[in-house]
């Protein structure tokens, strides 16, 4: 027979319902015998500790099965966590995702052939928090416990949080398996598509991998899926033209899904009108097409609503950029140039930007795009107030990656443009110093 909590006075063991919790956090079901053996069929369930992040609460709770015959203890533990999360150990952990009413049911061996079975109602709150120093660890035990929860029994805001508490812990590889296991459940059943599943699983690949092609294969993968219920389908075709722009060198394929983009999203949703209009605006000025990349950025900088505080702001950026990178801030001066960049995109198109995009991406040592960045601004303004100084460090950018036949036009194609005599022979020493060098450096 299922036994459930007995209530003193109850004829028939009963399951409790939400409203008829145990005062103390213990079910309880006592028989006087079974096949003349004493029997307690009993577990215990104890909050631990509460964690909150992302507007998710993470609750872990501690079960203990404490049934006995005979004075023995079980042999086996089958829970039913009322989450859909299960287990067979004796006195599992489990963490809960949101606060609320949960089920809990303990089957359990007294010995062979004897299956007893206790139902308890718990009531999962935030009876725990813990001190800002705790935390840390306290989440990466978590993170560590979620990361082998079977996703695919859980509900959708369960999965939510798990992926959230992953992605939170940097535990890269369980955020990629999490969301691939979600979509691919969700694709086999024709559901809809969970946008921000994909999203999220993007930009891991993309920021934390530089997987672009399996981030650009995930986006295709969803958009294929997309039905007329998935309202927010516009952001997947942003990602994967954003992606196709910024780190494939695909720009004609960039504008096709940025002008589906463009169409499915509201006019009044101005913050992705305006990302919209930078993806495209970049994906013009990699085709070399100033006047319409000009126009997208224009379109960006007054969906964004400057105000005239705005004015003095647009300089400072790069004087700011400048000071990081004569200290050798280098991490500070990127994130200020894409601060720059985000906030006035058509200064992209002027030289000073790229100039220090440029000298900053050296001294990070990511020659290969400093050099990306530094050849397509001196296309773009081949006789810019800037250009000279692009192409020299174009050339430096060259001479890092050993592409010393490049980094001599380069320099070259800036001492032309040079009227000083004195700088104009210190890159001349420099093309000759390169010249005898390479050989040897080949």
């Amino acid at each position: 027979a299922e036994l459930a909590w007995w209530r003193p006075g109850d004829r028939q063991p009963s399951v409790m319902e939400p409203s008829d919790y145990l005062p103390a956090t213990r079910a309880r079901v006592g028989l006087q015998e079974i096949h003349g053996d004493p029997v307690t069929l009993e577990f215990s369930a104890v909050p631990v500790q509460t964690l909150e992040y992302g507007g998710h609460h993470y609750i872990l709770w501690k079960f203990g099965n404490l049934s006995t015959q005979s004075g023995r203890p079980a042999v086996t533990s089958t829970w039913d966590f009322g989450n859909g999360l299960t287990s067979s150990e004796r006195n599992p952990l489990v963490w809960f995702f949101h606060p609320g009413d949960y089920r809990v049911t303990l089957r359990t061996t007294l010995r062979p052939g004897e299956v007893r079975t206790v139902r308890q109602w718990i009531q999962v709150a935030d009876l725990l928090q813990l001190d800002a120093a705790q935390k840390p660890r306290a989440f990466d035990r978590a993170a560590q416990m979620v990361a082998a929860y079977p996703i695919g029994r859980l509900s959708e805001n369960d999965r939510r949080a798990i992926v959230s508490l992953l992605a939170y812990c940097d535990r890269d590889d369980a955020v990629e398996n999490a969301c691939r296991s979600w979509l691919e459940e969700v694709y086999r059943k024709r559901g809809p598509v969970p946008v921000d599943v994909a999203l999220g699983l993007g930009q891991v690949l993309t920021n934390a991998r530089a997987r672009y092609a399996d981030a650009e294969a995930v986006y295709e993968e969803a958009i294929r899926h997309l039905r007329p219920e998935n309202r927010f389908g516009y952001q997947v075709y942003l990602a994967l033209g954003q992606i196709r722009v910024r780190h494939l060198e695909k720009p004609d394929e960039a504008l096709a899904v940025l002008e589906v983009a463009r169409r499915q999203v509201k006019p009044e949703n101005q913050i992705y009108q305006r990302q919209i209009a930078i993806a495209m605006g970049d994906a013009y000025r990699a085709k070399l097409d100033r006047d319409q990349a000009r126009q997208e950025y224009r379109l960006a900088e007054q969906l964004a609503q400057p105000s005239s505080a705005d004015a003095p702001q647009r300089s400072s950026f790069g004087l700011t950029v400048e000071a990081f990178l004569d200290r050798g801030d280098n991490a500070e001066a990127l994130e200020k140039l894409q601060q720059w960049a985000d906030r006035f995109p058509t200064d992209k198109m002027g030289g000073w930007w790229s100039l220090l995009m440029g000298r900053c991406l050296m001294q990070l040592q990511r020659h290969p795009e400093a050099a990306e960045e530094l050849a397509l601004a001196a296309k773009l303004e081949p006789f810019g107030n800037y250009t000279r100084d692009i192409l020299e460090q174009l050339g430096h950018a060259y001479a890092s990656l050993k592409r010393f036949d490049a980094a001599i036009e380069a320099y070259r194609s800036a001492a032309n443009l040079l009227d000083n005599p004195v700088k104009k022979r210190t890159l001349e020493e420099q093309i000759r110093r390169i010249e005898s060098e390479a050989p040897r450096r080949r």
